[in-house]
């Protein structure tokens, strides 16, 4: 149960897509690097406008569950998506989510004030979430395919949440990277991979990836 919903203060999610072509409607941001160009971006304004744009045209939808502390395996699960899942014409959306315990404070601060702050720094994850996924030189590849690439970046328990996506998109497969753990860090923490492939109801695809032996 979420320690911060209630019907009042409903928690804010964000969206938004990559473009190829900027236009007055983008914003531009650097990916961190003066060599690697910048990434134009689209927000979304509602969820309605979302789900028009990710499920009125009768598209596969590919859901790619990210995480920026898994050490750079969900980067490599985009890359194996693209290589041999992916196909022309797929909707990609590239889910994000942020544990209620990283917007505690910023809800509590902004609850009397429908959560802005929460909601600008969810859009402002939104942002950085294609920068740091979606490399440059990936975008011709995505742009030849036809490929549209959004970000849903939702606020919970990313287990829960993945199922719960996966299952109103209606998603052809999650695809999740993993690069394992040890038992014991497993039984104490859980495997948020191992949990969505045992529940979900839509199809699953684990891409494991080596340990960085220096973590």
């Amino acid at each position: 149960m979420s320690i911060l919903h209630d019907e009042k203060h409903p928690l804010p999610d964000a969206h938004a897509q990559l473009v190829f072509h900027a236009d007055e409607s983008t914003m531009s941001t650097s990916r961190g690097s003066s060599n690697d160009g910048a990434v134009h971006a689209r927000l979304i304004d509602s969820n309605e406008e979302f789900q028009r744009l990710t499920g009125d045209d009768g598209a596969r939808r590919v859901l790619l569950a990210v995480d920026a502390r898994d050490g750079g395996a969900s980067a490599q699960a985009l890359q194996w998506a693209l290589a041999e899942f992916v196909r022309d014409g797929d909707v990609l959306t590239l889910l994000h989510v942020v544990p209620e315990s990283a917007v505690a404070d910023l809800f509590y601060e902004d609850a009397t004030t429908d959560s802005t702050h929460v909601r600008d720094a969810m859009m402002a994850d939104a942002l950085k979430t294609i920068q740091q996924f979606v490399p440059q030189n990936m975008e011709p590849l995505l742009a030849a395919k036809n490929v549209k690439v959004f970000v849903e970046v939702k606020i919970g328990d990313a287990r829960d949440v993945i199922c719960e996506v996966a299952k109103q998109s209606m998603a052809a497969t999650v695809v999740m990277g993993s690069r394992g753990q040890g038992m014991f860090k497993r039984f104490m923490l859980g495997s948020v991979s191992s949990y969505v492939t045992q529940y979900c109801e839509r199809p699953v695809t684990v891409v494991h990836v080596q340990p960085d032996p220096t973590a």
